[in-house]
């Protein structure tokens, strides 16, 4: 009779351990990177002295990049910093040149290399950045002289 409750015993306790370790842990689902390229057009109104940007254009890759933040555009005097939330708030960070000064260099009557700036009061510029949602937010300061401007926000319309 012992025999017997310990046989009925071990076979439910196999039996359960078997059931327990059959079970498949369920995947937790990561977003699928892809590359992003947004074209920001700024506008600087010299009258009200107010800038706005917009975004134009995204186009998005089915790639994966080995993305860096460009941190040599950074020791320019102008330049864009870009933090974009998107709606899985993963944040990505990004540096841009700036679409509103130029440097070009122009070979001077005397054959030197000169380097000149302007200023525009349009521009627009291309950036790369990792993507996984639609953004939800995308805060842009501006850098000018070395000197960071007052951040702008673009939310999503959606």
């Amino acid at each position: 009779m012992q025999y017997k409750q310990l046989r009925i015993f071990l076979i439910l306790t196999a039996g359960g351990i078997l059931s327990f370790a059959c079970r498949t842990k369920q995947a937790i689902s990561k977003p699928i990177e892809k590359t992003a390229f947004y074209t920001l057009t700024e506008l600087k109104d010299s009258v009200t002295k107010k800038t706005t940007f917009k975004i134009t254009n995204i186009q998005i890759a089915d790639t994966k990049i080995n993305y860096r933040v460009d941190e040599d555009k950074a020791k320019d005097p102008y330049y864009l910093k870009i933090e974009i939330t998107d709606k899985s708030k993963m944040v990505t960070n990004a540096i841009a040149e700036h679409p509103l000064f130029k440097r070009f260099d122009l070979y001077s009557e005397s054959g030197e290399i000169e380097s000149k700036s302007i200023s525009l009061q349009q521009g627009e510029v291309t950036f790369r950045v990792p993507y996984f949602s639609d953004y939800k937010k995308i805060k842009i300061t501006e850098v000018i002289n070395r000197t960071e401007q007052k951040p702008i926000t673009i939310t999503h319309e959606k």
